[in-house]
């Protein structure tokens, strides 16, 4: 819709669009630097798009708060992989003012040795977020992911219950 098309759309009602479409298009933005930042070993990166004090829950390694645990946990958990890809589709995003909530789910691959490049493990699963509008921009408060599938056993358990905060 124009405003050609609808008189009544004000200046006011335009910014307000305009203003919606950019605060979507940051958090695809922020969620695409979540993706990108452990697949190429930058942890302190990926802990950068949460808050100060944000949360991530991640089903066998807990809740871990803040931008220093996250990059840790992160870095210990991680570490080890050769090679790894997340991949996040379907993301929905409501906003209300500096604060948003969000879905969206995803689809992981890993490689773990380097000579075994073909033996990869799969896990995908829903995500729940909420967001919140900082002075360094959307950044995540929370993070919930529920892994629902594997396409095998963890070997090094690092995806799995093994592996503790």
């Amino acid at each position: 819709m124009t405003s050609d098309k609808n008189p009544n759309l004000t200046v006011k009602a335009l910014q307000e669009r305009l203003r919606l479409l950019e605060d979507k298009q940051e958090l695809h933005e922020l969620l695409d630097q979540y993706c990108k930042t452990p697949d190429r070993h930058d942890f302190q990166g990926h802990a950068n798009t949460y808050a100060e004090d944000g949360q991530q829950q991640y089903g066998p390694w807990g809740a871990v708060k803040g931008r220093d645990n996250i990059a840790r946990i992160i870095k210990k958990n991680e570490s080890n992989v050769v090679d790894q890809l997340h991949y996040m589709t379907n993301m929905r995003f409501e906003i209300d003012g500096d604060t948003a909530t969000g879905t969206s789910y995803l689809i992981m691959v890993v490689i773990r040795d380097a000579e075994k490049r073909t033996d990869t493990l799969w896990q995908g699963g829903p995500y729940e977020w909420k967001f919140l509008r900082t002075e360094e921009g959307w950044r995540i408060k929370t993070m919930k992911l529920q892994a629902t599938w594997m396409n095998r056993e963890d070997p090094l358990g690092v995806f799995s219950t093994a592996m503790k905060v």
